[in-house]
Formats: structure tokens, C-alpha cells, sequence
């Protein structure tokens, strides 16, 4: 086991074969910085996955007034919209393969239920995946 923070990753270039990242670029200082050292211990072939509640998320806003409101994890969160995502992606070194979206309910519902993830990107979902794959000679 190893512990360490996403800008700083203690492992050897190409390492693995995917990457998890859920909930995690909203609470890093610098999160293309995360994403370039993704890349750096991805293998060519590798696959990053994201979970994401993306700024234009009504999700999003909810966590947002959560955090105005002084809730020790959301005051500090930081929900970024896609473009920004994608922008950031790009200068990683990364391609964008796939997206799918879930959580399209209301977030004061009193009680969440189960629903299938939908393939594509839709801004009224609550949480998102995104698939990337690095692109080769960049980084």
C-alpha cells in the first residue's frame, strides 16, 4: 500500500494499466497537474476513468450551497464544468473516448433511487464517468 497525494505519485512511468479517479479533482490543489501524472504512470494502452459532479450539475449547486452553508467537505469543493475538464484533458495528454451520465433526480429528494447510467454527456445529470485514453507522442 502506498500513500501519497496525486500530484506527486510514488510509482514508475507506465506502471498501470487504469486509472480511478472518483470525487477527487474537486478537493486537489491543481488538477491538471493530477491528470498529467495520471499520464505519466498510465501505460499507452491504459484507460483513465472520472467521476465527476460537473459545475453545470444541479447536483453541483446543491454541494455548493452545502458548502456556503459551512459543511466541512463541500466548503472546500470545487466543481469544474466539462469544457474546463476537457481543456484540461487535452494539455494532459489524453483523448476523451466515452462519456456516461447517472443521478438525474433532484438533489433535496428525500430518498435517492436506482437508475441506470445513460451513455453521453447530459448537464442535468448529477454524476458523471469519462473515459480517456492517453494520446500517444504528447507529454
Amino acid at each position: 500500500m502506498a500513500q501519497a497525494v496525486g500530484e506527486q505519485l510514488p510509482f514508475r512511468n507506465e506502471a498501470f494499466g487504469g486509472i480511478l479517479l472518483v470525487v477527487t479533482l474537486c478537493f486537489v490543489d491543481d488538477p491538471l497537474w493530477v491528470l498529467r501524472e495520471a499520464r505519466r504512470v498510465l501505460r499507452p494502452d491504459g484507460g483513465l476513468v472520472l467521476g465527476m459532479i460537473l459545475a453545470e450539475s444541479p447536483w453541483a449547486a446543491h454541494y455548493r450551497e452545502k458548502g456556503r452553508q459551512g459543511h466541512p467537505f463541500y466548503s472546500i469543493a470545487r466543481f469544474y464544468p466539462r469544457a474546463e475538464l476537457e481543456g484540461w484533458l487535452a494539455q494532459a495528454g489524453f483523448r476523451v473516448v466515452a462519456y456516461r451520465s447517472t443521478l438525474f433526480q433532484d438533489p433535496g429528494a428525500s430518498q435517492i433511487r436506482e437508475e441506470e447510467g445513460r451513455p453521453g454527456f447530459y448537464p442535468e445529470a448529477g454524476f458523471t464517468g469519462i473515459l480517456a485514453q492517453r494520446v500517444q507522442g504528447v507529454g
